[in-house]
């Protein structure tokens, strides 16, 4: 860490240092920091879309989903070759009940040239079967039952070793 503030007191310009010292910051839980960090960055390297990104993941992890939201969409205009923003959306947006939308997400990232398939296709098994899990509980709020099952059963099938498909079962009994 202070190895990244020596480097940023010797160059405020230096967008790794900034980099780095963000990733201490997170990596330590001091989201707080972190913000404070990235903002500064920005201010001394306009559109960096690394910064921009890790400022998005602090902002996520303090439960600032819109504006995390709104970090990693920057992050993914800035520099539209970094992958990194356009998963953590999709992560934000499932975090946010937004299933569809990170599912559009995900698909567009699988025609990225760095896209990694395998971490993509685990995030779309994830959105689905989250889908699938909150449209059973809302027919499970209502009363109905069968309907929350058979939803959850659909999850099942999508993720069957994702544990809130257990819990989401569980609820129903």
């Amino acid at each position: 860490e202070e190895s990244f503030k020596k480097s940023i007191s010797l160059s405020d310009t230096n967008a790794n240092a900034y980099v780095g010292l963000c990733n201490v910051l997170i990596q330590t839980h001091n989201y707080s920091e972190c913000l404070k960090t990235s903002k500064q960055a920005l201010q001394k390297v306009p559109k960096n879309a690394e910064i921009r990104n890790k400022q998005g993941i602090c902002e996520w992890k303090w439960g600032e989903v819109k504006k995390a939201t709104l970090s990693f969409q920057d992050a993914s205009a800035w520099d539209p070759n970094f992958i990194e923003p356009k998963m953590n959306l999709a992560y934000v947006l499932i975090d946010s009940g937004r299933f569809d939308e990170a599912l559009d997400v995900l698909k567009k990232a699988e025609s990225h040239p760095k896209a990694k398939k395998e971490d993509i296709r685990k995030a779309k098994v994830l959105a689905e079967s989250q889908k699938f899990i909150a449209s059973g509980d809302t027919f499970l709020r209502q009363g109905k039952r069968k309907q929350a099952f058979d939803e959850y059963g659909k999850a099942m099938g999508v993720n069957p070793e994702n544990p809130a498909v257990q819990n989401a079962f569980g609820r129903g009994y």
